[in-house]
């Protein structure tokens, strides 16, 4: 019988050894019997595993009484296990705290247990336990070391054996974890419907309470140089100048993904208009049956060639509408724009501050232009853009122009000035007779209003 897990198939095939016995007295206080036998999946090289450890149940208590020789052995023991411990000893509860958890795998100790429990394919194996093999591995994704310091800090015995781990866990989650949170047979509609899809997506860009609205756009994953030139060649992105691969992902109007497909290489044919063609076309993750007839997609500019490959399919495209030789888009056409940004502005949310960056930059060349045009008119209707906004664009229409402010937050929002103290500001300041704030919900100020729509 395992005394670990109280097995009687005839598995226990490891007899316990004085090392181990001593180990399991030391770590947790219970004295083992000479001769005991275990299961093999309990062994980690020539210790016990942590979990193993931590399943063993006393049957009785005893005092135990120690000569002086069993005192000696007992701390020379102890001596050779504190030189014994490894760097990083993650099958050793006590080494490793939950700020050292998370600096080095990117995960708590409770979301790294969580992880490691989906891995149930997996077995331990005497090079290593599935512990010490997803630590590893996280520890390589989070900090980028070479093989070689893995080998170094995990005591292994060369990079190849570490290379081989990588490959196991990867493996493992991608046939345990990956497949029940990514992809889109992982969720049903239902659930995006009722969990994932925001009111203000449904109000702009929904017809009918059953309609899934996904938001998706193209990503870079920037690599190293590859030794392979083919693969060098078909990697480098004359956009950015850089090599990478590129994922399609697909999320849901509250940035919950729920899909990434690829990678794909990032030549030339493979740009995002070419890759969500191909998506739909040969039916990747059975896409076409977890969406119904008339879902939206929302996307950027880029994808406008497949937007009627998708139409075909039966599915509405939401994108910004392009100027077509003209100056500017008119009211309609900029309010149309503004809503599908208003939507897919979460799938660019981290590039946040790169954005915001280029928008202070455009803005200021607006203002330093020297003799900008006095007979401009215009008359903008703007959605929540921002203050700042407002009063640049006031600045540019002039004194014959005019901007309609649309906000639906309460007047006494915000800190340490309220909403409503900026809007009065901003009407007694040089700029203010050109602004008219509304207080309203933009959906129902819309349908009110068709001469905006």
């Amino acid at each position: 019988t395992c005394f670990v897990c109280q097995k009687t198939d005839g598995s226990s095939s490891k007899v316990l050894s004085t090392e181990q016995q001593k180990s399991a007295f030391i770590k947790r206080g219970i004295v083992i019997p000479a001769g005991s036998r275990f299961c093999r999946d309990h062994l980690y090289g020539k210790h016990l595993t942590f979990e193993a450890l931590h399943q063993i149940v006393p049957t009785k208590t005893e005092p135990v009484v120690f000569d002086a020789k069993g005192v000696m052995e007992l701390i020379t023991e102890c001596c050779t296990m504190v030189q014994d411990t490894k760097t990083f000893d993650f099958d050793d509860p006590t080494s490793l705290n939950d700020d050292a958890y998370y600096n080095l795998t990117g995960l708590e100790k409770d979301q790294f247990d969580n992880l490691l429990s989906t891995l149930t394919s997996m077995r331990n194996s005497y090079v290593r336990s599935i512990r010490v093999g997803l630590a590893l591995f996280l520890v390589k994704m989070r900090l980028g070391v070479s093989n070689r310091v893995l080998s170094f800090l995990f005591h292994m015995k060369n990079k190849r054996v570490v290379s081989r781990i990588v490959h196991a866990i990867a493996e493992g989650l991608l046939k345990n974890f990956v497949p029940k949170h990514l992809g889109f047979q992982h969720i049903d509609r239902r659930t995006v419907l009722n969990c994932h899809q925001t009111l203000i997506a449904s109000q702009l860009m929904a017809d009918r309470d059953d309609q899934v609205i996904l938001v998706m756009d193209g990503a870079y994953l920037f690599i190293q140089k590859s030794s392979s030139n083919q693969f060098q060649r078909r990697s480098f992105s004359m956009h950015k100048h850089r090599n990478l691969i590129k994922p399609m992902i697909t999320t849901a109007t509250d940035g919950y993904i729920l899909s990434v497909q690829g990678p794909y290489l990032a030549d030339g044919r493979n740009n995002d208009a070419s890759v969500a063609k191909n998506i739909f076309i040969h039916n990747e993750e059975d896409v076409l049956n977890w969406l119904n007839k008339d879902d939206v997609i929302v996307v950027d500019r880029g994808f406008r060639d497949p937007v009627k490959t998708i139409y075909r399919f039966g599915f509405n495209v939401q994108m910004p509408d392009f100027l077509k030789g003209k100056k500017q888009l008119s009211s309609a056409e900029a309010n149309h724009s503004r809503c599908v940004a208003k939507v897919r502005w979460i799938i660019e949310s981290g590039s946040l501050n790169s954005n915001l960056i280029n928008v202070a930059s455009d803005f200021s060349q607006i203002l330093s232009n020297p003799n900008p045009n006095p007979t401009l008119e215009l008359d903008l209707n703007l959605i929540g853009v921002g203050f700042g906004a407002y009063l640049v664009l006031a600045s540019i229409v002039g004194s014959s122009g005019h901007i309609t402010a649309i906000d639906s937050a309460d007047l006494s929002y915000g800190s340490p000035y309220t909403l409503g103290e900026a809007q009065k500001h901003l009407k007694n300041s040089s700029l203010g007779a050109q602004i008219m704030f509304i207080q309203t919900d933009v959906h129902q100020l819309l349908l009110d209003d068709p001469t905006l729509t």
